[in-house]
């Protein structure tokens, strides 16, 4: 397990994988509309866009500061959304993917 802290926020992200955080489906679909760059798609279908290795923010800079301030970053939702700003994913050097939310990380 690896905790952090980044401006007295504490972090503990060796827990969070990337993986899509909405139905597999809705991602494909998204993805074959082309919207993997736009918001919410690149946070929330990280993993069928290709995006799992990708260090960046998905949400604004304001928000995600914001969420690191109150200590949001443990959240699954705001570790993708704000990946780069919580030091979270890809932004670790230690990536975990998963196929489906059901299945077992590997």
């Amino acid at each position: 397990m690896c905790i952090l802290v980044i401006h007295g926020a504490l972090l503990v992200n060796g827990d969070i994988v990337c993986q899509d955080l909405v139905e597999e489906i809705i991602c494909i679909e998204e993805k074959a509309g082309g919207n993997c760059d736009e918001y919410p798609w690149n946070a929330k279908c990280r993993k069928t866009c290709g995006r799992c290795d990708k260090c960046y923010d998905a949400s604004n800079f304001i928000t995600c500061e914001g969420e690191l301030e109150k200590g949001n970053c443990g959240d699954i939702e705001v570790a993708h959304a704000c990946s780069r700003t919580c030091a979270t994913l890809s932004c670790t050097g230690n990536i975990h993917e998963i196929v489906h939310q059901h299945d077992q990380v590997r």
